[in-house]
């Protein structure tokens, strides 16, 4: 209830949620707030501006530009609420850094994915905003186009491709075989809502995913050093991304 939550303030936008006065332009998003505490360690002079809600975020600098690193909860509904809210507290530029499951046997755990476009259910979370039509799921083109070079630079293979958001991760297995015959590489929760509001609401944002579990198997690896690297991947792609 909203008698019960943070209201913070900018002119007349409110944010319930997340209790920060302000965020900054360049923000890392990624769904485990554990996750967000192993990111932060790659920023000088952070400090923690909210964790009410389990969103934890903090905010730092990273070779002297102001980055912030925010959970944004499990599935399309959770990163919905946060990215409203960071884009009102003033965020500009998002990479979400998450994890995603195989749908081909050739996509191997542990190889990264730079997603070229996500697909979804139109009864998804996203029906809300795009009730009549199908809303194109893309990344930013800079960005993305600065994540593979520095990939690149770094000797970091990765694929390209399409991946599917979904919205219930237990009732995925009845679609994989549909998901992988329509062409799909992979699957995960929130890159779609995290795309398609970007556009809607004139911000830019891309992602960057590990393969952590086939998505017929739900048990998957560990990828904390990983997901370290990819952060500074991200980091890299927004410090040359700053309009």
């Amino acid at each position: 209830m909203l008698a019960s939550s943070s209201i913070t303030e900018v002119g007349m936008k409110k944010a319930y949620h997340i209790t920060a006065k302000r965020v900054p332009e360049s923000v890392i998003l990624t769904g485990d707030p554990e996750r967000v505490r192993l990111l932060s360690g790659l920023l000088d002079r952070k400090k923690l501006i909210n964790k009410a809600r389990g969103l934890y975020a903090y905010k730092g600098y990273y070779k002297g530009l102001e980055i912030g690193i925010s959970a944004h909860g499990i599935g399309g509904p959770s990163a919905a609420i946060t990215l409203e809210e960071l884009i009102r507290l003033g965020g500009k530029r998002f990479i979400r850094i998450g994890s995603a499951g195989s749908l081909r046997e050739d996509v191997r755990l542990g190889e990264i994915i730079v997603p070229s476009g996500v697909g979804y259910f139109n009864n998804s979370s996203l029906g809300m905003y795009v009730k009549d039509f199908c809303f194109p799921a893309l990344p930013d083109l800079d960005l993305t186009a600065n994540i593979e070079r520095h990939l690149k630079e770094k000797g970091y293979p990765f694929i390209r491709g399409t991946i599917f958001s979904s919205d219930s991760f237990y009732a995925e297995e009845k679609y994989v075989d549909r998901l992988r015959k329509a062409g799909f590489i992979a699957v995960e929760m929130e890159c779609s809502t995290i795309l398609v509001l970007s556009q809607m609401r004139g911000v830019r944002s891309s992602c960057l995913l590990l393969v952590s579990n086939y998505a017929h198997k739900k048990e998957g690896i560990e990828l904390n050093e990983k997901f370290l690297e990819m952060g500074t991947i991200a980091l890299d792609t927004l410090i040359e991304t700053k309009n």
